[in-house]
């Protein structure tokens, strides 16, 4: 009787001990310490004194440092003229990587200095500056760099650039091939040099419809098919209609404020007087009115808006004039909405 009451006891004093067991709450998993970090073995790559090439391509290393994964972003570059890309994308504790870009010298002389900003999970460096440096010097310097100019319809003028192979050896151009048939150029040695620099002249006569305009003389050295390099021309050929501003933008910012109008100067080079008629938009809340000025050349377009647009529309303005080499003209309108100027 009394080894059954003990072994009873026994029993449910571990029938006990199993139910407090599973009652007692679990402890929570202990908060991960560990945090990533980043280390470059350069912060600035200088390529130092450079010519002869168009790029240049570098290498940084990096490494994770820390003691969690390091997830890079997208390296973000200031300008245009430099690509980079990182590799890889995550890293453990103790991974390298490693940050590739190319840097595009240009045709001109300069001292470059760009940066490329690079974004981690790193939480003492979230952004790294690093810094790339070139000294370029082109192999092949023109002077002046470009040609800018104004003509009218019929006009001509003649302008010439002197090159010269900056490391000194002697070059003989074999054509010149302009990108324009209204573009006659030629080439002769320069005589204050020994075969180290030459002239490139020509004659531009543009023709066609007022516009801007850009072109090139490429320079052959060789039959490749590449030039070696190129001089550059641009300018506006102007017509017998001028006008200011060639295109109308029209920001609209806060609806409650009235509605400015917008003007366009139309000024004609002719004896005649100038006339326009057949004035029509292409938005039809955007009215325009010819305005004449006394001296029978000049007139003012005032264009009005009778309403905000419901988002950013383009439209276009168009007339009829007297002008024989421009009877009919267009002029773009871009109405920029800000989202918050309609409500």
């Amino acid at each position: 009787m009394k080894q059954g009451l003990i072994a009873a006891a026994v029993f449910l004093g571990l029938v006990t001990s199993l139910i407090g067991a599973e009652e007692a709450p679990k402890a929570a998993p202990a908060a991960p310490t560990g945090k990533p970090k980043i280390k470059f073995d350069q912060m600035i790559y200088d390529f130092g004194k450079t010519s002869q090439v168009d790029k240049v391509t570098g290498t940084f290393t990096f490494q994770n440092t820390g003691d969690a994964d390091l997830k890079m972003g997208k390296p973000a570059t200031s300008c245009g003229c430099t690509v980079a890309g990182v590799k890889p994308e995550v890293l453990k504790p103790g991974e390298k990587g490693e940050l590739t870009f190319t840097l595009n010298l240009g045709r001109n002389r300069a001292v470059l200095q760009k940066q490329i900003t690079v974004e981690s999970n790193d939480p003492e460096t979230p952004k790294a500056i690093l810094t790339v440096k070139a000294d370029y010097t082109p192999l092949y310097e023109i002077t002046p760099v470009t040609f800018y100019f104004n003509l009218r319809k019929g006009e001509s003028t003649n302008v010439t650039a002197r090159v010269i192979r900056t490391d000194g050896i002697p070059f003989k151009v074999a054509k010149l091939k302009p990108t324009q048939s209204w573009i006659d150029a030629k080439f002769e040695p320069d005589p204050s040099s020994t075969n180290q620099a030459v002239k490139i002249s020509a004659t531009l006569k543009p023709d066609g419809s007022p516009r801007y305009f850009t072109e090139l003389v490429n320079v052959f050295l060789d039959e490749s098919e590449q030039p070696a390099f190129s001089v550059t021309f641009s300018g506006r050929l102007l017509g017998d209609l001028s006008i200011t501003p060639e295109s109308l933008y029209w920001p609209v910012t806060d609806p409650d404020k009235p509605l400015t109008s917008r003007r366009i100067v139309l000024k004609s080079s002719l004896a005649d007087k100038l006339e326009v008629k057949n004035i029509t938009s292409s938005l039809k809340d955007l009215s325009v009115e010819a305005v004449p000025n006394a001296d029978g050349h000049t007139l003012e377009l005032v264009a009005k808006l009778a309403s905000v647009p419901d988002k950013t529309t383009n439209a276009m303005i168009k007339f009829d004039t007297n002008i024989p080499s421009q009877p009919q003209v267009q002029v773009p309108v871009w109405i920029n909405v800000v989202p918050t100027a309609k409500k």
